[in-house]
């Protein structure tokens, strides 16, 4: 079947709107009152400050159900500690708020919110330089790590060639790894930094291809690429100079001082990844061929099918604030027990699946099963005990709970054939 480049890129653009993968028009107005209200409050508060946009809002690739990611920031004379007590409380008053967190313990402490339904996180940097020169080391870690989210985005968007190409290949391959259960860094995937960066990087090397091109050149790419070598945005960026960066796989950021984006990857995610690239490869070479449609590039992982064993992972909340809280704690350590899983003999795959399944509980108003997929690589007559890793990693969590006595963390191991959720998901 002959194809033409505007048929593929007609056929793209309408599997994608199925998708959803753009904000309405009226999403949009929302989303700019919020950061307009944001700003307002924050220059309210310190008269100098501003308001700046990271993340997929600020490259313009946001989706309806996407976070706003802002980082405000003040001169150095107002504190980080004041922005976390008198501008918290400033932000808890306010009229739409739905729900407000300050998670300030964090590596890059950050203040999060609901409002009209939108997510948004709030970080926080302080410095009177000029933020596109700065001296990085004079300058606090949380406060050069927010504005350098700002700098390589705005680097990303002065690199790339042909913006509205970038835009369009980045939304495919997001819905892409969304589907696919590759998309978030919390749970040891490549978060989007880290696929904006790998998307940005194409559009670099082939600047004059059109959309259904460059997503073609993705998979094809990064499906024989060599993991031992950085990935770079900036030409005078040497591969070389970054040996304390290299993990499973190097995406370097491009503004000075670059780090990997790839940090969050674990051994069994880079399997998954790897395989998923050739795989993508190969559909979207049938698809340019005229073999096959769009949509098979969007089909959902059919996870319960991919993992012999399964942890169900169930979280407890006494409120749907307290979920918000609980269940974002649990997240943020969830990775360090599939590490620790990781390391066991016979060394297993795996893989969270970012998929609630709500279930009713007569002591708590809120609560949530999700699934972590194991495969194990060894004779039928051995036994591995995964007790030990999951009460200490319970033990040590459900301590550190906000509220004791409204959240509960419990976690179940099961081989797949006893889970009645895997009909329930695929009749889904």
């Amino acid at each position: 079947m002959k194809v033409t480049q505007q048929s593929l890129r007609s056929s793209l653009d309408q599997t994608l709107e199925k998708h959803k993968v753009k904000e309405s028009d009226k999403g949009n107005a929302i989303r700019s009152g919020i950061v307009s209200t944001l700003t307002k409050e924050f220059t309210n508060w310190c008269s100098e400050g501003q308001v700046l946009t990271i993340g997929s809002y600020k490259l313009g690739v946001h989706s309806p159900d996407s976070d706003i990611d802002i980082v405000c920031l003040a001169p150095q004379r107002y504190t980080r500690q004041e922005f976390q007590t008198e501008f918290f409380t400033r932000l808890q008053s306010l009229p739409d708020v739905s729900y407000c967190y300050g998670i300030f313990r964090a590596k890059v402490p950050l203040i999060k919110l609901v409002i009209n339904e939108i997510r948004i996180d709030l970080q926080y940097a302080n410095t009177d330089q000029d933020i596109h020169n700065l001296r990085v080391e004079i300058l606090e870690e949380a406060t050069l790590l927010s504005l350098n989210a700002y700098r390589n985005n705005d680097m990303i968007l002065t690199l790339v060639p042909n913006i509205e190409s970038f835009k369009s290949m980045l939304r495919a391959v997001k819905i892409w790894a969304k589907k696919r259960g590759l998309y978030s860094g919390i749970f040891g995937f490549l978060g989007g930094a880290a696929w904006s960066l790998l998307a940005a990087k194409i559009c670099i090397l082939y600047p004059s291809l059109s959309e259904p091109e460059l997503i073609y050149k993705f998979f094809k790419v990064y499906s024989m690429w060599d993991w031992s070598v950085p990935i770079c945005l900036n030409p005078e960026q040497n591969s070389y100079a970054y040996p304390t960066y290299q993990g499973h796989m190097t995406i370097l950021t491009p503004a000075y001082p670059s780090y990997n984006a790839a940090y969050t990857l674990t051994a069994s995610s880079y399997y998954c990844i790897v395989q998923e690239l050739e795989l993508a490869c190969k559909i979207v070479k049938d698809i340019l061929e005229g073999n096959q449609e769009w949509q098979a590039l969007f089909e959902e992982i059919d996870f319960f099918q991919q993992y012999r064993y399964l942890l169900k992972v169930t979280i407890h909340a006494s409120s749907e604030n307290d979920y918000e809280t609980w269940s974002g704690l649990v997240f943020s350590r969830i990775k360090f027990l599939m590490q620790e899983l990781e390391h066991m003999y016979p060394r297993p795959v795996v893989v969270f699946y970012n998929k609630p399944f709500e279930v009713v509980h007569k002591s708590y108003k809120v609560s949530y099963n999700y699934f972590i997929g194991l495969n194990f690589n060894f004779p039928q007559n051995v036994k591995v005990d995964l007790r030990m890793p999951i009460h200490n990693f319970c033990t040590v969590l459900n301590e550190q709970r906000p509220n004791k006595s409204g959240m509960s963390l419990r976690i179940n191991f099961m081989p797949r054939k006893d889970l009645t959720y895997t009909k329930q998901f695929l009749r889904s």
